[in-house]
């Protein structure tokens, strides 16, 4: 996907594809890592997503203009590393596609831009992504939710607890004894 080409287009063609498994009564997932989202486009379409029963997860570092509601999750992890990784994952009815790349959700970079996004295709490089983002939702040190009003609340640190950062790390040098 191109930013100012086709990304648009292969963007809502994904958010669509899930939006229709909802209404079908089978599961629907969008989780999106991101540094920033504020198209007023892109933010409509997950909106729309999430009230036809898409479960939507986001992951936004600095910029976030759109808030949560039902089906509708939102969180802030902010800890020593400034992270530039983009990842955009949809269930697609069990087969899930995964992009990765570097393109945030803004008008900058969707309309201005030259952003490149590409398929993860690869199942072993695909099952590390998705370790590394079922890591960053279970941050309970660092991690925030977004709330209602914009703010960020604390999450519960319950259970063993989990800082992104330093269980990426850790799960990365551990991975490469396993290839």
């Amino acid at each position: 996907m191109v930013s100012q080409f086709t990304i648009l287009d292969q963007l809502k063609t994904l958010i669509d594809h899930e939006i229709e498994a909802a209404k079908s009564g089978m599961e629907a997932r969008i989780i999106l890592k991101l540094n920033n989202i504020e198209d007023p486009k892109m933010i409509r379409r997950l909106y729309e997503a999430a009230r036809a029963g898409v479960e939507v997860i986001l992951i936004v570092r600095a910029i976030c203009c759109i808030l949560p509601e039902r089906n509708l999750e939102i969180r802030r992890i902010v800890d020593r590393y400034l992270e530039h990784s983009r990842i955009y994952h949809f269930f697609n009815g069990g087969k899930p596609k995964m992009y990765q790349g570097s393109a945030d959700w803004m008008r900058r970079n969707l309309y201005r831009r030259i952003e490149v996004v590409f398929p993860v295709v690869d199942d072993a490089v695909r099952n590390q992504v998705e370790e590394m983002l079922r890591i960053q939702l279970a941050d309970n040190v660092k991690a925030t939710l977004i709330i209602k009003n914009g703010r960020n609340k604390e999450i519960n640190k319950t259970g063993d607890l989990v800082q992104a950062q330093r269980a990426t790390y850790a799960y990365l040098g551990n991975s490469e004894a396993r290839t």
